[in-house]
C-alpha cells in the first residue's frame, strides 16, 4: 500500500479569507490523536520561532529597520491580532509608497516560508521511515518555468537537491512536497536528464536549513 503523507498544502494567498481556503502555505496532516497533539505543538513552535527570528523579503522596505517592522507586523497578521486591512494601513503609514499588491504577495510569502520551515523540521523527524521526497508543482498558466521543471522529481530527504529546490522557489510558489517510504520508490530521479532552472538567489535556499538572504545590507 502506497504511503504518501502530504506535508505541504499550498498557495500563497492575498488575504486571510484565502488562507482559510488552503492557499496560505504548507500544513501538516496528522492521523493519530497522540501524534496530532505532539506534532501540532512542534509545528506551532517551529512557526513561532521562524516568525520571531527571521526577516522577510520586503522589496520596498528600503531599510532593515522597515523590513523588521513589516515582519513583526506579519506575525500579528498570522496570529490574527490584526486584520489584513489593519496590516496594510499600518505599513502604509510607515512606508506610504509601498505597493499594496506587492505587500500582500510578500507578506503571504513570509507566512509560507514559516510554514515550510516547520514542514522541513517535520520531514527531518520522520526521515527514517519516510526517506524520500517528491516535488509536486501545481501546473497551470500561472506556474513559473522553474517550478514546472521541478514537477515530479523524487530525491532522498538528505539529497543536496533540497538545499536549493525545497519550496518556495518563487515569490508566489504553490508547490508542495510529498513523503514516501522506500517501498514506494524504485529509484530517485536522474537529474542529469533534467534541465533545471535555478531559482532567484533569494529563493535558492532551503528555508528549513538556511538563513534567508539579506536584502538590506
Amino acid at each position: 500500500m502506497q504511503i504518501i503523507i502530504i506535508v505541504v498544502l499550498v498557495l500563497i494567498v492575498l488575504t486571510l479569507i484565502k488562507l482559510r481556503k488552503q492557499k496560505s502555505g504548507n500544513l501538516i496532516e496528522f492521523h493519530s490523536d497522540n501524534s496530532n497533539k505532539v506534532e501540532s505543538e512542534k509545528a506551532n513552535d517551529s512557526i513561532a520561532y521562524f516568525l520571531n527570528n527571521k526577516i522577510g523579503y520586503f522589496t520596498q522596505a528600503k531599510t532593515k529597520e522597515n523590513a523588521i517592522f513589516i515582519s513583526e507586523s506579519v506575525k500579528k497578521l498570522y496570529y490574527k491580532s490584526m486584520t489584513q486591512k489593519e496590516f496594510v494601513k499600518l505599513i502604509l503609514e510607515r512606508i506610504p509608497d509601498y505597493d499594496v499588491d506587492t505587500l500582500k504577495i510578500e507578506s503571504d510569502n513570509f507566512i509560507l516560508m514559516a510554514d515550510n520551515y516547520s514542514t522541513w523540521k517535520y520531514i527531518q523527524r520522520n526521515k527514517d521511515i519516510l526517506p524520500f521526497l517528491k516535488y509536486n508543482a501545481i501546473t497551470d498558466e500561472t506556474t513559473c518555468t522553474t517550478c514546472k521543471k521541478l514537477n515530479n522529481i523524487v530525491r532522498s530527504v538528505d539529497d543536496e537537491f533540497w538545499d536549493i529546490y525545497f519550496p518556495p522557489n518563487c515569490p508566489e510558489c504553490r508547490c508542495i512536497v510529498q513523503l514516501y517510504d522506500e517501498s514506494d520508490i524504485k529509484k530517485p530521479t536522474d537529474l542529469t536528464k533534467k534541465k533545471l532552472i535555478r531559482p532567484m538567489d533569494c529563493f535558492a535556499i532551503n528555508v528549513g536549513k538556511h538563513d534567508l538572504k539579506s536584502l538590506y545590507e
